[in-house]
């Protein structure tokens, strides 16, 4: 009984978690284009995975997981060209 209890008390948190894809070029899964929407839309906890690409600069205190795959820029014209992640 007590496992069963461990099992459905950490299963809405495993559940929550998200992977959301972002691509430039809206490659398949693409779920935004650009950084900035992706990172509002998550949750903590989720995996935003960010495709080769130019993008805008973004900020978060969320407790986000990001992950770049290929060569990922960060657009100078961005506000500070840049990503601000505060924990």
């Amino acid at each position: 009984m007590r496992l069963l209890l461990a099992v459905l008390a950490t299963a809405p948190a495993a559940l929550a978690q998200r992977t959301w894809v972002v691509d430039v070029n809206n490659g398949p899964g693409t779920d935004f284009f650009d950084i900035p929407p992706a990172v509002a839309a998550a949750a903590p906890g989720d995996l935003i995975v960010v495709r080769a690409g130019q993008y805008n600069g973004f900020s978060t205190n969320k407790g986000l997981r990001m992950v770049g795959e290929g060569a990922v820029l960060l657009a100078p014209s961005a506000p500070g060209g840049k990503a601000l992640i505060v924990d």
